[in-house]
Formats: C-alpha cells, sequence, structure tokens
C-alpha cells in the first residue's frame, strides 16, 4: 500500500544556490545509527540501500534522517518507521517508509512529500513488482529494488510534467535525442512566485574517465569520480537559468573544485543540447591538461637528472612538482630549488637559490628568480640546457649578494 498524502517533515531538500559539489562517501554514521536503531529484520534491508550504486549516483548518498516506531520503543530501538533522503537529479526527495513490526513480511507503506502531492505523484502498484512480490525473508534488496522502481517512476512522472511546458519539453526532448547526453533526468519543484509552472532542474551526468591520471591524484580518492552538470529553468517562461556544475570529491581533487573550471555565461539564445556538450568539452580539456602537465613535468625532471643528477639533493617522486640540487661553484655552495605548477610547460618553473652560508632576518638568504631564460615551445633538452648555462652565470652575483646581505653562519 502506497499512502499518497503529503508528510510534515517530508519534502525536497534543496542545496544553497551556488552549492556546487556532491557528498563525500557513503555516511557511514547514517548508515550505522539507522540500523542500530530499526527492529533486527528490518536492518538488513535499508543497510543495502546504502550499498546499492543505482540510489546513490544522482549527485549524493543515500541518508536516514529520522527514525520513529510505531509502538512504544525503549532507548530509541526497534523502530520500524523511518524518513529516507534520497538522491536525485542534483538534490535530495525525502519519503517516510512505514513498516509494521507485527507484520514484517508485509510490504511497507510510503509518505510522499507534501511537494510530490502537489504535482500529483501517484504510482501505480503495477509498475512496482518488488511491492507486489514482496518477499524481504528471502531477498535483502527487496526495499533497494522498490525504491529503483519508485524512481524510475518518479523519472517518468516529472518528465510528464515537464511536457506541458513547451520551452522545457524542447530543452528536455533535443537532450533525449543526442547520443551522448540522453540520460538525463528532471526535476520539477515549487517556487513562491508562480504556482502553476515549476521551476525545473535538469540534471545531466557526463562520461568522465580518469583512468590516465596521475596516480597521486587518484589513490586516495574518497568514493567514484563522477560529474554532472545541472541547469535550473525558474519561472515565469524559464526565462531564469542558472548552470552549476557538481563534482564528487574524487573529482574535485582531482581538477582542482568547480570554481577551476569557469562555466560559459548563459543567455536568452542559449539552449541545453548547445551549451552541455560545450561545458563536457572544458571538463575533458581540463583533465587531459592535468594528464599532460604531469606527463612534462615528468619529462623535465628526468632530462634534468640526466645532466644534473650527481647534483640532485631530493626530488617528488609522485608528483614531479619540485626538485633542489646542490651546486659548488669557485668554492661557493647554494641550493637550487625548482617548483612546477599544475599548468607547466604553459607556465614557468619558480627557480630559487639559497645559501648554504648565511641568513637574511633568521633565514636561508635566498633569490626567487622567474625571469629567467623559458619558453613552453622549447624542447625539453633545451629547456634544461638553458637552465643550466643560466645557472652559471647566476651564481657569482648570488654569492656577491649573499655576502653584502646576509650574515654568515
Amino acid at each position: 500500500l502506497i499512502i499518497l498524502a503529503g508528510g510534515e517533515g517530508a519534502g525536497p531538500v534543496h542545496g544553497p544556490a551556488g552549492l556546487c559539489c556532491y557528498e563525500g562517501a557513503m555516511s557511514a554514521e547514517s548508515a550505522k545509527s539507522a540500523c542500530w536503531s530499526l527492529v533486527p529484520a528490518l536492518a538488513p534491508l535499508v543497510k543495502d540501500c546504502f550499498l546499492n550504486d543505482r540510489l546513490n549516483s544522482h549527485g549524493g548518498i543515500i541518508e536516514v534522517l529520522k527514525t520513529s516506531s510505531s509502538v512504544d520503543s525503549e532507548n530509541g530501538r526497534n523502530c520500524d518507521r523511518l524518513v529516507m533522503a534520497i538522491p536525485y537529479c542534483g538534490t535530495k526527495v525525502e519519503w517516510e517508509i512505514l513498516f509494521d513490526q507485527n507484520h514484517l513480511t508485509r510490504p511497507p507503506d510510503f509518505i510522499f512529500s507534501l511537494e510530490d502531492d502537489h504535482w500529483e505523484f501517484n504510482p501505480a502498484p503495477e509498475h512496482l513488482p518488488s511491492l507486489t512480490h514482496w518477499h524481504p525473508t528471502d531477498d535483502t534488496a527487496c526495499l533497494s529494488s522498490l525504491l529503483e522502481e519508485l524512481l524510475r517512476q518518479y523519472r517518468s512522472h516529472h518528465q510528464a510534467i515537464v511536457a506541458r511546458f513547451p520551452r522545457l519539453n524542447f530543452e528536455l526532448n533535443t537532450l533525449k535525442q543526442s547520443s551522448k547526453f540522453s540520460c538525463c533526468d528532471v526535476y520539477c519543484f515549487k517556487t513562491d512566485n508562480c504556482a502553476y509552472e515549476p521551476a525545473t532542474k535538469f540534471y545531466i551526468p557526463f562520461p568522465l574517465d580518469l583512468s590516465s591520471m596521475p596516480a597521486y591524484l587518484t589513490k586516495d580518492n574518497p568514493g567514484p569520480s563522477l560529474a554532472a552538470l545541472v541547469v535550473t529553468f525558474y519561472p515565469p517562461n524559464a526565462k531564469q537559468v542558472v548552470p552549476e556544475l557538481l563534482l564528487s570529491p574524487a573529482v574535485e581533487r582531482v581538477i582542482g573544485g568547480s570554481k577551476s573550471l569557469k562555466l560559459p555565461s548563459w543567455n536568452s539564445q542559449t539552449c541545453l543540447i548547445d551549451y552541455v556538450p560545450f561545458v563536457n568539452d572544458l571538463l575533458e580539456e581540463k583533465v587531459n591538461l592535468i594528464i599532460q602537465s604531469y606527463i612534462k613535468r615528468k619529462e623535465y625532471v628526468a632530462a634534468l637528472l640526466s645532466v644534473l643528477g650527481s647534483s640532485v639533493l631530493e626530488y617528488n617522486t609522485e608528483s614531479f612538482k619540485s626538485i633542489a640540487f646542490l651546486f659548488e661553484h669557485q668554492g661557493f655552495a647554494l641550493i637550487a630549488k625548482l617548483e612546477l605548477s599544475d599548468s607547466f610547460p604553459k607556465d614557468q618553473p619558480v627557480l630559487c637559490l639559497l645559501s648554504v652560508y648565511h641568513t637574511l632576518q633568521g633565514r636561508p638568504c635566498q633569490w626567487l628568480l622567474k625571469d629567467y631564460p623559458y619558453s613552453p615551445r622549447w624542447e625539453v633538452d633545451e629547456k634544461v640546457e638553458r637552465l643550466r648555462a643560466y645557472l652559471l652565470t647566476v651564481v657569482s652575483k648570488f654569492k656577491d649578494y649573499s655576502s653584502d646581505k646576509g650574515e654568515f653562519l
């Protein structure tokens, strides 16, 4: 049985404007707390929902917001009712699930949100086989399967709402005809200024391949690598449009966060079928630049080691972003450090010279050099040779500077 009336505490959860991130790894505390408080026979059913990737791949992770009991419960245990926040379309919908602990073999009732009641979400039982063939003792995935079926009906329901509005329908249909971006979802919700026309989120996941990423960027990544574009159309007439980029923590770590990728502006002539591929290309280009920068840094460090390896002090063997040498020239010893950015070879490496004999204001006397001969167009061997030649010309000047300005140790 499905109860269709909206509940007081149930409803969609909309993130604050501009929030562009996925949640982190599965909420272990939420799962543990929920399973601890439930009737023991229900705990495996709820736990399976947390483990179901198909329920946790729409811009968030399932949460259990509240548990309660239909009978008197001691210490918050033996609960048979729970409110779940389920990821959908870059937001979350809250549904209350009601079991009867005296008849646990019966399927649960559902209380959907007031928002869903407003848009007349009324899924037919014949489209919910897990509801009509409920066997919790034989199948611990029966609840997560039922939620999947409900989400499919929910998706169809919101697509039907969009079909009533020509502009929104055009945007959805053109995306559905695209071979690369047809797996998009829509979510309609009320706004205060327009009761008859919804605000509508378009959720477009991007196929992101991070298999070629450097290991140091991916080895400790929390959770899956997911990216999606969410474009919200606001009434009246879908005139106000707000695009956002959603990134999982794994992707945020790799590309430096959603703010590192500036989204193109949206104007009155823009359509999703043009906008979405452009943003996807920007994201792919960003990923490719990171991979190419790593390859170029590794090549540069290898070339430096080949020419100056006998003088190397240390270098970063994971990211290849830094290398240091100890040089001696005409009786004067110094350390030369190179720092390479994520934008190498476009960005010139920062060269720092440090005296091993002198301090200045309590720190090693140093020169920070940013204007030495360098061009990103040079081959790696020429970059190294130009650097070596420059160091030979600047050592004596740095020696004089250190002797003049610094204190001898």
